[in-house]
């Protein structure tokens, strides 16, 4: 889980297991709704803002960045 600077953003990661692809929930803080999901068929093994970019760091060995 990590929070932009801006305390806008929250970003959640977690497996589905019905595809086993890791998932991103990127929640607006301000309306409390999920504003968009970023997928990717690595598992997640950490993350963080820097900026308003989202930064991951996946299973396989990369890295994954998203404005």
């Amino acid at each position: 889980m990590a929070i932009s600077a801006t305390a806008q953003w929250l970003a959640v990661a977690r497996e589905d297991s019905e595809v086993n692809e890791g998932v991103i929930d990127l929640w607006s803080i301000t309306t409390g709704q999920i504003a968009q999901k970023f997928y990717h068929p690595w598992q997640i093994s950490a993350l963080t803002f820097a900026d308003e970019q989202l930064i991951v760091a996946l299973t396989d060995g990369t890295i994954q960045i998203w404005q």
